[in-house]
């Protein structure tokens, strides 16, 4: 019976690894705001609300600027006027600009400090 449980115990053990193959990596910072890093952002910055619009120039989720949202993403309107997926595309394509001009992908953001980046 011993025998028969350690051979069930190593099958297992070999087909079923620790980590499936379909596992995928968690998200980073450059290719997702569904991050930690993100939440924080968003969270300082306009307490997660995508509609926020209260302190113009700076509207929506991650407060961008409007001279921001038409000069460097090339985007009409006002980011809060735009839905999630719009906006959080929009923060990735400047968080990836602040990279490539200022060495820096979290300078937009005054609040980046609070969040330890």
């Amino acid at each position: 019976m011993r025998k028969a449980l350690r051979a069930s115990l190593s099958l297992l053990a070999v087909a079923a690894p620790l980590r499936p193959a379909s596992h995928a990596q968690a998200p980073t910072d450059a290719a997702s705001t569904h991050t930690p890093h993100w939440r924080c952002i968003r969270w300082f910055e306009s307490r997660d609300n995508y509609r926020n619009h209260s302190n113009e120039p700076f509207t929506g989720a991650y407060q961008i600027a409007n001279y921001v949202w038409h000069a460097t993403l090339q985007l009409p309107g006002q980011a809060w006027q735009f839905p999630k997926h719009v906006q959080n595309h929009a923060a990735l394509a400047l968080w990836h600009y602040d990279l490539r001009t200022w060495g820096d992908p979290w300078h937009a953001w005054e609040t980046a400090p609070l969040c330890g980046l």
